[in-house]
């Protein structure tokens, strides 16, 4: 019996790319928490793209 047959939907990539916007926010929210610094400009997305 193949697995793959059962297997949920694949996820798609508006999916990811929300899930990876979902998952930025939380760790910047995390770590304005701990520097207790805002974030000022476009938002965290630029920053995780690399842009620090």
């Amino acid at each position: 019996m193949p697995h793959h047959d059962s297997a949920p939907d694949p996820v798609t990539l508006a999916d990811a790319d929300y899930l990876a916007g979902a998952l930025v926010d939380q760790v910047g929210r995390v770590l304005d928490d701990q520097v207790g610094v805002r974030h000022r400009g476009p938002g965290r997305r630029a920053a995780a793209a690399g842009t620090r």
